[in-house]
């Protein structure tokens, strides 16, 4: 016979029954592991937009402008394109974790600070692209201002790949004391020589 508390307490045996496991889709689950965990993913990224930063990078010599821009702006387009592709593949490769399930999951998978910069970046691509599809500036001078920020934001998000914001962010938070000391003594320099010169 059962004690009193036995009664009125469920037992594990019924908790186990209750739980529910989750099982992701194959694809999705598939897509998550190759977007988040695999690094020769990251190392393709990388290669892709490391090509069109060698590209951005003759619009600045004279003798290469007018044929780097038309070859730069077709390979930021199809960067862009791909970057939106894997946007949407990216959210729905998110239901593979249990977290982001749902409504409620997938609001908290939009504020993930990878996925926001993901978004500023989209959205940026497509103010650039559109302002300069609309004949809205009449040299391409400010477009590639644009598409040089681009560049310098597509790198941040590569960090979800090499994790080398939070391991900067220790060496900091360890080495604080000999920063600041450093940032005083360079002011403590730069002072009298701005002074005196």
């Amino acid at each position: 016979m059962q004690n009193e508390s036995e009664l009125f307490l469920p037992s594990r045996l019924d908790k186990t029954r209750q739980r529910r496991f989750h099982r992701a889709p194959w694809l999705s689950s598939r897509l998550f592991h190759l977007f988040e965990q695999s690094p020769l993913y990251g190392c393709f990224l990388f290669l892709a937009f490391s090509v069109a930063v060698v590209v951005g990078t003759r619009t600045t010599y004279e003798e290469y402008h007018e044929s780097s821009v038309s070859i730069l702006f077709y390979i930021e387009l199809t960067l862009c394109v791909y970057c939106l592709i894997e946007f949407i593949l990216r959210t729905y490769a998110s239901e593979s974790r249990s977290r982001y399930q749902g409504l409620h999951g997938k609001i908290q998978f939009f504020y993930e600070h990878y996925v926001i910069v993901d978004l500023v970046l989209l959205i940026s691509y497509a103010t650039v692209f559109t302002s300069y599809l609309i004949k809205f500036y009449d040299t391409p001078k400010y477009f590639l201002h644009g598409l040089r920020f681009l560049q310098l934001l597509r790198f941040i998000s590569l960090d979800r790949y090499i994790k080398s914001i939070p391991l900067i962010s220790f060496i900091i938070w360890q080495y604080r004391r000999v920063i600041l000391a450093a940032v005083y003594i360079c002011i403590l320099l730069l002072l009298p020589t701005a002074y005196f010169l």
